[in-house]
């Protein structure tokens, strides 16, 4: 407690400056509001004994979050403001349930859960150096497909699209220019409503390569894609 208490100070930062404190690659991680974040080996628990309980809640071993940076509970799955998902403890659903009510937390709708559900067990694959991909499908007011949104993206597929991951979470699959001629589009609906699995053999003029797309249903109304590089 006196270790975690006097980094904090030599660095200069408040409990109110924390969004979330987390163990990982063998050290502990304290992530800032200001995008900054310092690695340390004082372990979790010695942050947890000196911050304010009513200002953070210890969800998980290993993971501390700031009440007021938590945007979203669903079951044992909580998003903070920057759109990162934490898994909680699975045996204490019931305080989770807590914690929900207690941080008066606006009412989720279905989607919101479903995205959050969604990157939470891919989340798993973030570092896999396969390019992949989770999209929603999106209706019009017809019950027609009209777009797909993306809700998971690995690292590797920000790095094939040329942008972040944060960029790439809930942007549209057509304003990107990745639905080819429609064939593609097509694919992914029938994959995403009717639960069948492809492998789409395509080249996207726009990267400059051609895959090998791997598609299934993770869920009804989802389309989950691998690409690996091909030589068409």
């Amino acid at each position: 407690m006196i270790q975690a208490e006097y980094f904090l100070s030599k660095k200069g930062i408040n409990s109110s400056d924390i969004k979330y404190i987390i163990r990982e690659n063998g050290k502990t991680s304290v992530y800032l509001k200001d995008d900054r974040s310092m690695e340390t080996y004082i372990p979790v628990k010695s942050f947890l004994k000196l911050l304010p309980k009513s200002d953070f809640i210890n969800i998980n071993k290993g993971i501390l979050l700031s009440k007021s940076y938590i945007k979203l509970v669903n079951k044992c799955i909580y998003v903070t403001a920057d759109g990162r998902s934490f898994e909680g403890r699975h045996r204490a659903l019931k305080e989770h349930l807590k914690n929900e009510i207690e941080l008066s937390l606006p009412e989720k709708n279905t989607s919101e859960a479903g995205k959050v559900g969604i990157r939470a067990r891919f989340s798993v694959l973030n570092k896999m150096p396969i390019a992949f991909c989770v999209m929603e499908l999106i209706t019009d007011n017809t019950g027609k497909a009209a777009d797909f949104v993306f809700r998971y993206c690995n690292e590797y597929m920000a790095v094939l699209e040329n942008a972040s991951v944060e960029k790439l979470l809930d942007s549209s699959l057509c304003k990107l220019n990745r639905t080819g001629s429609g064939t593609r589009f097509i694919s992914y609906a029938d994959v995403a409503l009717n639960g069948t699995e492809k492998v789409l053999h395509d080249y996207i003029p726009e990267m400059g390569r051609g895959f090998d797309i791997y598609c299934f249903q993770p869920e009804r109304g989802y389309c989950a894609c691998a690409l690996i590089e091909s030589q068409i």
